[in-house]
């Protein structure tokens, strides 16, 4: 092959694998528009400046270089996944990322210290689905939002908070009811209550002429079953309401107080 068709074919290749080659510079790359997938781990390489005019850059693997710092991709709209872990990041700053990606890894380098890194992120990357190699939550994109964003964005969020807290108290009284189902679908029979039959208990023995003591001995160890379920799902469902009242209290003194703090200034 030639060094002018080994140029071309470079020029026109899609996805280029270039690991562990001691690249220092990215100079020179800003040419070769038609790459998709670029792999450069394990290199020298400290800046992303070059990579501006790849606008067809679906795929960039970095990690392990000597990138403290990103910038010039933020153009590149067709980016969704970029590896920069074991690099020398410092600050996160979302302007540089494109809000395109869904998939950023940004482990093992000094901003992942950060206490509100992973939030960070979620809230600035609206697309962002996995993050450091972990699903991002809608718990998390909740807190991220009340954490960070505007009172618009924090009265969604609380919103849907007490939505989810309704849905769980909702869950938790069907769970109770399901409790009180179990109790159904027995049958009385020689002295003893046993599976199968469409009638609760009470219901069978409303059509049986027995000696009451020989029914309450048998029934016990089943009415305490049935009292103990239907007692853990009470205060089951008391803790769940007291938890939600607990939250949207500390929520709406925190909403005020961030009112009040932007009236005084």
């Amino acid at each position: 092959m030639t060094p002018t068709e080994c140029a071309h074919l470079l020029k026109t290749a899609t996805h280029i694998r270039l690991d562990r080659s001691r690249i220092e510079c990215l100079s020179g790359i800003s040419t070769y528009t038609s790459i998709t997938h670029l792999h450069l781990q394990y290199n020298s390489i400290s800046s992303l400046k070059p990579l501006a005019s790849l606008v067809n850059l679906r795929i960039l693997c970095l990690a392990s270089n000597f990138v403290s710092k990103v910038e010039g991709i933020s153009g590149l709209k067709e980016l969704k996944m970029i590896d920069l872990s074991g690099n020398l990041v410092n600050i996160v700053e979302i302007e540089s990322f494109p809000q395109s990606l869904e998939n950023v890894i940004l482990a093992e380098n000094p901003c992942a210290s950060a206490p509100d890194y992973r939030l960070q992120l979620i809230y600035g990357l609206k697309n962002l689905e996995v993050l450091d190699e972990v699903d991002v939550t809608k718990e998390e994109t909740r807190l991220a939002k009340m954490s960070l964003g505007n009172d618009e964005e924090r009265v969604e969020a609380f919103s849907w908070s007490r939505t989810v807290e309704v849905e769980e108290i909702s869950d938790a009284s069907m769970e109770e009811e399901s409790d009180k189902n179990e109790t159904r679908g027995w049958k009385f029979e020689d002295g003893k209550l046993e599976k199968d039959s469409p009638l609760s208990p009470v219901e069978q023995l409303d059509g049986v002429s027995r000696d009451i003591t020989d029914i309450k001995v048998d029934l016990e160890p089943f009415k305490s079953t049935v009292d103990a379920i239907l007692e853990r799902s009470k205060i089951r469902q008391a803790q769940n309401a007291m938890e939600t009242r607990s939250r949207m209290q500390q929520l709406i003194e925190k909403i005020k107080a961030d009112g009040k703090a932007r009236t005084d200034s």
